[in-house]
Parts: C-alpha cells; sequence; structure tokens
C-alpha cells in the first residue's frame, strides 16, 4: 500500500523524540553555567499522520483535499549523552509500523539538540533538536560525515523523581521536504 515513503520521513519525527528525551536528561540546576555532563537511557512511542496523494506513494501535505492518509505507530529505545556546555547527541533503534500491515522498518537515528530553556522550579523546560541518518555520536559530538538532516523538531519535558526521570513532549515536528499530519509522541528517560 503506500507505506514505504512515507515511513521513511516519519522515521526523523523518531529522531526528533530521541533528541527530547536526551536533553531532558540535563541535571535539574541549569542556569547560565553549563550542566555537568551525563547521559541517559531512554524509550518513547506515539504516533503521526502521514499522507499521500490519491492512488500514489507520493508524500503529500495532509492539509490537500482527497488525500490517502494513515497512521504510523513507532517504538523507540536508546541512549543520549550531553556535556558540559548543553549540547547533546543521541542513538536510537527505531521500530516503525503501518498498524494493520506488515510494513515495518527497524533503523538507527541521531539526534543532535540543545537546551533552549529550563525552569528550576517548576523542573521543567523546552528544548530544540536536529534528526539525521548517517553521521556517529562521539560522546555528545556529532560527526556529520555521511549525515543527511531528516527533520527539526522542538519539545517540552519535566523532570521528576530527583532529577533521574525525565518525561517529555514533542510540541513541533517538521520535514525539510514534506507537511505531515497530527502527531503525538511522548517519552521517558532514565538518568544514569
Amino acid at each position: 500500500m503506500h507505506t514505504s515513503g512515507g515511513l521513511v520521513k516519519v522515521r526523523n519525527t523518531f529522531v526528533m523524540v530521541l533528541l527530547g528525551l536526551a536533553l531532558n536528561a540535563l541535571p535539574t540546576d541549569i542556569h547560565a553555567a553549563a550542566p555537568p555532563a551525563g547521559s541517559a537511557e531512554e524509550s518513547l512511542q506515539g504516533s503521526i499522520t502521514v499522507c499521500f496523494a490519491p492512488g500514489t506513494t507520493t508524500p503529500e501535505s495532509c492539509d490537500q483535499t482527497g488525500v490517502t492518509s494513515f497512521f504510523v505507530s513507532f517504538l523507540e529505545v536508546g541512549r543520549v549523552a550531553w556535556d558540559a556546555h548543553g549540547n547533546a547527541c543521541a542513538t536510537g533503534v527505531e521500530t516503525i509500523a503501518v498498524p494493520g500491515t506488515s510494513v515495518t522498518i527497524n533503523q538507527e537515528t541521531h539526534i543532535v539538540g540543545r537546551l533552549s530553556d529550563y525552569d528550576p522550579t517548576t523542573q521543567s523546560g523546552d528544548g530544540t533538536g536536529t534528526g539525521y541518518s548517517g553521521g556517529k555520536c562521539n560522546g555528545a559530538s556529532f560527526d556529520d560525515s555521511g549525515a543527511t538532516v531528516r527533520s527539526t523538531a522542538s519539545f517540552h519535558f519535566v523532570i521528576s523523581e530527583d532529577g533521574k526521570r525525565l518525561h517529555s513532549i514533542l510540541t513541533s515536528l517538521s520535514f525539510p521536504s514534506e507537511d505531515i499530519g497530527s502527531f503525538s509522541i511522548s517519552g521517558t528517560a532514565s538518568k544514569q
């Protein structure tokens, strides 16, 4: 059916979510000074609506009339590292599937991001990131050799359990070459 092109595009979404979770693992005392370096393990899940021109596998804006749309579900697990300057790099493995079909994609993703703001009173904040296919994380640094930008996103997070557990939700998502429909992506991270 209308799956492979949309699933490849959708995987970029998951890269951004991974970044959101990664940045959420930062310590709770984030001010002008850089946070101490660290790492976290994470998991996330959600869905996104992908649309195609009628009768094709050509991605189309979900705002257009007559498009064929479907939900893609996913589960992702990964690890993130961040440095004392608030930079982060995450690597994860995604499983993306079209419910009700045999279409499933498993792939590695990388996210490079930065914390935007943090309120220590509410232990919540926001961040942004860029998802890539290719490249390689070296701790919190990213080697972009052979990397291609797949998506950009922003997220909101809340820290709990004395800074050891983080909850995040994606608040925006975009792909360089196409529009997507609604999405719902959230996750948790456990600080190491």
